[in-house]
């Protein structure tokens, strides 16, 4: 796979994504993938598996056989697409190392649920902003991974790139053409949507540019997910008439998230403005629930959600493994511009 990649002049994941048949890749790029593949001769090989009785067991593998995730919040509400994603990436693999995974949600205040007092739970890993002193006493004789941008000192961490996602975003609109970029964003009080932002800003700065933003101030303490449809529209329409009769003029926008994307398509066309041709567009996310009805499609970033939750569970294992690895690791796993409609 890394030969095709190299000969093809793309990465390991759109090479996947093209085996696969999973996400999206343009016509260009997976006739060049495909024709790398039949020059090289590769053929991708399922790994079969040994048979139970065969197996022999491992001095390193983990004293018990369950992987604990805890929900901490509703997060994952706001982007099931991806968050489903993650967890097949975790799922994944645990059971490459003969893992399972059980998970919980826990909001603060809440009594230790009897799952997570099992005496076969291996690891922890914690999804959402922040754990409560209580959750985190009772869990301190276990491993933990944080699996989310979180409030929380120290601690280990794998995370998505978010801020390298707004520098690719600044990059794709450079090359592009565009003088006058703007960032629009529905919810500013997002940890991830405020890095990307501030990736964003410094992708330009570097360049010497700078952009205008545009946020909203009315759903800042609302979460996006829990916002009716009619009221997401009301707030992108608002976004779009500030942008719109600024001084900035904008040629170019980066959006955060897939989400606000299609939205923002709509509210445009309702103005007579032709998205990828008056106004280019770049988004966050790669999922394709929300930009296969958008044309142009525009070009987005895949955060590579599944390679997370993969990674997180390797490094969770990590740790199990070997508790003095080190009191903190954080883990960012880069982004990957897919191109829409060009």
């Amino acid at each position: 796979m890394t030969e095709v990649a190299r000969r093809a002049g793309v990465s390991q994941a759109t090479v996947s994504r093209v085996v696969n048949r999973n996400g999206y890749v343009s016509d260009e790029v997976a006739e060049s993938v495909t024709r790398a593949i039949e020059e090289l001769g590769y053929q991708p090989v399922a790994r079969r598996s040994t048979p139970e009785k065969e197996k022999a067991p491992s001095p390193t593998s983990p004293p018990g056989n369950m992987i604990a995730l805890v929900m901490l919040d509703d997060s994952m509400d706001a982007n099931p697409t991806l968050a489903l994603s993650k967890l097949r990436g975790v799922e994944a693999a645990a059971a490459n190392e003969g893992l399972t995974v059980s998970i919980t949600r826990m909001h603060g205040g809440d009594p230790l649920p009897l799952t997570l007092q099992r005496k076969d739970i291996v690891g922890i890993l914690l999804w959402g902003r922040s754990a409560d002193s209580a959750l985190k006493r009772a869990l301190s004789h276990l491993p933990t991974m944080w699996l989310s941008s979180h409030a929380e000192d120290g601690g280990q961490v794998v995370l998505v790139g978010n801020e390298q996602a707004g520098r690719i975003a600044a990059d794709y609109l450079i090359q592009h053409g565009v003088t006058r970029p703007a960032f629009l964003c529905l919810s500013p009080d997002r940890p991830a949507f405020a890095q990307r932002g501030n990736g964003f800003r410094f992708g330009l700065h570097v360049a010497g540019m700078e952009s205008a933003t545009f946020v909203s101030t009315e759903s800042g303490s609302v979460p996006l997910d829990s916002l009716s449809r009619s009221e997401k529209f009301r707030i992108v329409a608002t976004l779009v008439d500030q942008m719109l009769t600024s001084e900035h003029s904008t040629d170019g926008i980066f959006i955060p998230d897939d989400q606000i994307t299609c939205l923002v398509y709509a509210e445009l066309r309702k103005r007579a403005i032709e998205p990828g041709k008056d106004i280019l567009i770049v988004s966050c996310g790669n999922e394709d629930a929300y930009l296969h009805g958008l044309h142009p499609r525009p070009a987005t970033i895949d955060l590579a959600p599944e390679a997370t939750g993969r990674l997180a569970v390797e490094q969770l294992l990590r740790l199990v493994r070997n508790p003095v690895a080190g009191k903190r690791a954080s883990v960012v796993v880069t982004p990957e511009l897919v191109l829409g409609d060009e």
